[in-house]
């Protein structure tokens, strides 16, 4: 059989340097008993007998100095107590469970993931009886720190002190403290840390505090969280104490016939090394240790614990194991019960026992001691205990009656709905030998029957009895039943101009209850909530108003009336400046709604006037004047709209005759023509590079006389005139200097022609007679690369030949330095 350390209370525990606490079967376990500090495993659910505490924590000259003070209570956030049932589930960041796993009923957590320099504490003084020179306590215990990487005397903690308060002196090796960083042992990080801090972790661990030899001493004990000394940081922890009291033990009960036994020690502990009674054996090094074949009764087992290095105090405890087990299988008593209703079997398990049930039919689990039944028809079920040696088998029967009684409920018609639909509620049961129904958990009187009309709404199901004592409700039928609205609404005025327009909406609806939805749907693609409603509409046209009434469950009516806005025309025109004697370039931007007639009323400003909506007009004197625009419909007068706008009215700059301008033949000369206007075309755009440009290169070879067309845009156009005379003056020249670059100056060396028109060929050659670049006209230029690379610094020959305008072939050559 198994034997299971366990909590039964967190434990205070005498002797326990000297003996092995077991988990074993009911009532297999014996002690002498002793006083024991009243709640000091928490096991009441409470804080009573401890002491909370809270403060903060600072570091001065490298020291970490945390300052508690007693509170009469705990303070909700920094002082929890954790129950096992239901569980407080995992911790967020360590994922390791927030109860305490060795068995108890509850643990505490002390501090919280909120920074702050905060401190927290819990303590427990209590006196050990004068009788007891063995005395012990386990304490278990889990941590949570962020790691800022702080100074060590800076970063959040976990402090544990244990005192002897009667002669001031502390206890060193269960003293000690956990600090935040990645080098204590039996820590990770975290993988969920919330932030890019990291955040260290330890699972629940175990440490012994060995008291032998200080009975009738007072001792204190006193754990501490605090955060980081500065504002951003948290560190907190779980506790728990175990607590068994006693100055002798008897180890575990199994049967004479078991084939195998195994016993547990308390979890959490980094090494376990197992023992014979007198130490000359190492039987195993795991927290349980198996023994097979089971061994003589009264053997002794010894286990040596060993915690987290440098974290608490190595300790020994001892077990006696005898042979006295009995077993007595329990599957219950006969019975009957109603067909598919669930039916628990047996009793409660107890621990170390091993149960099978046959047949395994219609059980939730047929190896448990007290399964679910779950039956359509009668069944008689075996259950064999035994130990979880194999030895002590026991068997019991019990036998299972069912009757059947069909609970179902039928519903006929809807569930739900509106008066106005004239739609109905029945609801259905099968016979039985007596029928109740029931709404809102409460007996009609007289509602017996397999059918009932429902009329008002509520919670309704039937309770169904058979002669066989099967007592059976039905499902609950919730049914709804609503009042219906009827919709209705007024109008102040149905139809209006669209200028300074207000409908007033009023509702008139019928409502049944208090609690009703207005919905407006006002045709224009907007909608409204309220009850009653003023709006205004922004364009004319027909509009459809809809009030739709919606009361509880979804019950709604609605009403539509429709609406004219007229429309409200609103005089608008663009104009533009022009010249004198041209057409005046309006352009009427009133809108004009189909069905309804504009009347348009314009003046000029000079006593001219027309009725036209786009009318024909032009100036034929220069100046400012004021158009006027006036707008009216039938529908809404007498009310009209108007505009007016100032136009100038522009005459032409008279023409001149530009100054004779000289050039050389087939040499660039820039013209410029007067700044008049926003255009300009030159005729012929013979000999010009652009005709449309105020300053134009005139490149050619004959005398030419241009035409220069200014126009403004107001439509006025200037011409004057330019003579360009050309003489010859044949010459070529290039650089004796050139210096590549990109600063704009002497970066290209080429030849500057005068009186050329073709280019046959110019080429760049080194001293050695490479040729280094060539071109067939008298641009771009060479920038002074070679195959996209610098040349060095050096004198170049370039040779040049060109045709003249008198078609004469010239040849020249030369020399120039490339400097950089």
């Amino acid at each position: 059989m198994k034997t299971q350390y366990k909590k039964a209370k967190p434990f205070c525990q005498y002797r326990l340097n000297i003996l092995l606490l077991l988990l074993v079967l009911s009532g297999s376990i014996k002690f002498v008993s002793a006083q024991c500090p009243a709640n000091i495993d928490f096991e009441t659910g409470t804080f009573s007998g401890w002491t909370c505490y809270t403060g903060g924590v600072t570091a001065i000259g490298g020291i970490n100095n945390i300052s508690l003070n007693p509170v009469p209570g705990p303070v909700p956030g920094r002082h929890a107590m954790l129950t096992s049932v239901p569980g407080n589930g995992i911790d967020q960041y360590g994922g390791f469970p927030q109860n305490c796993p060795n068995g108890s009923g509850h643990s505490v957590k002390i501090g919280n993931n909120i920074g702050g320099h905060e401190a927290e504490g819990v303590s427990y003084t209590f006196t050990i009886p004068a009788t007891a020179n063995k005395f012990s306590l386990i304490y278990y215990y889990a941590v949570v720190f962020q790691d800022p990487g702080h100074q060590a005397e800076q970063q959040p903690r976990l402090q544990i002190e244990i005192r002897n308060i009667t002669d001031n002196t502390t206890l060193d090796c269960s003293n000690f403290i956990f600090v935040a960083n990645g080098s204590i042992p039996g820590f990770y990080l975290s993988t969920a840390p919330g932030s890019n801090i990291p955040v260290w972790c330890k699972n629940w661990s175990a440490n012994t505090i060995n008291l032998d030899g200080n009975q009738g001493k007072t001792i204190r004990v006193f754990f501490k969280t605090a955060d980081c000394t500065f504002i951003d940081h948290f560190g907190y922890a779980y506790v728990d104490v175990n607590t068994e009291c006693g100055s002798s033990f008897v180890g575990s009960k199994f049967c004479p016939s078991d084939t195998a036994i195994d016993v547990s020690a308390p979890f959490g502990y980094q090494k376990y090394t197992w023992y014979n009674n007198n130490f000359t054996q190492v039987l195993g090094t795991q927290q349980t240790l198996h023994i097979s074949p089971a061994p003589p009764s009264g053997t002794t087992v010894s286990v040596i614990l060993e915690p987290f290095n440098g974290y608490g105090c190595p300790d020994t405890l001892t077990a006696e194991l005898l042979d006295t087990l009995t077993v007595k299988a329990f599957a219950g008593r006969d019975t009957s019960i109603c067909t598919n209703t669930p039916y628990q079997l047996g009793s409660p398990p107890i621990a170390g026992l091993v149960y099978k049930w046959s047949p395994s039919v219609g059980l939730s689990d047929p190896n448990i001691a007290n399964p679910v039944a779950t039956l359509s028809n009668p069944a008689t079920y075996i259950l064999t205990a035994s130990s979880a040696g194999g030895g002590c088998i026991s068997a019991d029967t019990v036998t299972i009656n069912t009757a059947a009684l069909n609970d179902s409920l039928q519903l006929i018609g809807s569930a739900s709905y509106c008066t106005s639909t004239g739609l109905s509620t029945v609801l259905q049961v099968f016979p039985a030998d007596s029928i109740q129904w029931y709404t809102n958990g409460i007996a009609m009187a007289g509602a017996n029957q397999t059918t009932l009309n429902v009329n008002q709404s509520g919670d309704y199901y039937a309770r169904l009895f058979n002669f066989s004592g099967c007592i059976k409700n039905t499902r609950i039928q919730n049914v709804n039943i609503y009042e219906s609205p009827v919709a209705g609404f007024t109008i102040n005025k149905t139809n209006q101009c669209l200028k300074n327009n207000q409908f007033i909406f009023t509702s008139t609806s019928t409502i049944p209850v208090s609690a009703v939805k207005y919905t407006w749907y006002l045709g224009d693609g907007n909608t409204d909530t309220t009850k009653d409603l003023i709006y205004s509409y922004t364009q004319p046209g027909n509009y459809t108003v809809k009030l739709v009434v919606t009361a509880p469950g979804s019950c709604a009516d609605s009403i539509s009336f429709t609406i004219t806005v007229y429309p409200y025309v609103a005089a608008d025109f663009l104009i533009s400046p022009v010249c004198i004697d041209l057409r005046v370039p309006i352009i009427n931007k009133t809108k004009s709604f189909p069905g309804f007639v504009a009347s348009y009323f314009w003046e000029f400003g000079n006593g001219d006037i027309s009725f036209d909506r786009s009318p024909v007009y032009s100036y034929q004197a220069p100046g400012n004047y004021t158009i006027k625009l006036t707008v009216s419909t039938a529908q809404c007068l007498p009310e009209t709209s108007s505009m007016q706008k100032i136009i100038t009215i522009d005459a032409p700059v008279p023409s001149v005759n530009y100054p004779v301008k000289n050039a050389i033949s087939y040499f660039p000369e820039m013209l410029q023509a007067r700044n008049i206007g926003y255009s300009v075309l030159w005729l012929p755009g013979t000999s010009l590079d652009n005709r449309i440009s105020y300053h134009p290169v005139f490149k050619g070879l004959n005398d030419q006389l241009y035409t220069i067309q200014l126009r403004t845009s107001s439509g006025c156009l200037t011409v004057d005139t330019q003579l360009v005379k050309t003489r010859k003056n044949i010459r070529i020249y290039v650089p004796t200097v050139f210096t590549p670059g990109t600063d704009g100056k002497n970066d290209l060396l080429r030849p500057l022609l005068m009186s050329f028109v073709k280019v046959n060929y110019f080429r760049i050659f080194n001293r050695w007679g490479k040729l280094l670049f060539e071109m067939k006209s008298d641009g771009p230029g060479w920038d002074g690369r070679v195959k996209g690379q610098p040349a060095e610094l050096q004198t170049v020959i370039w040779m040049i030949e060109a045709v003249d305008v008198d078609g004469i072939v010239h040849k020249k050559q030369g020399s120039t330095v490339l400097m950089r």
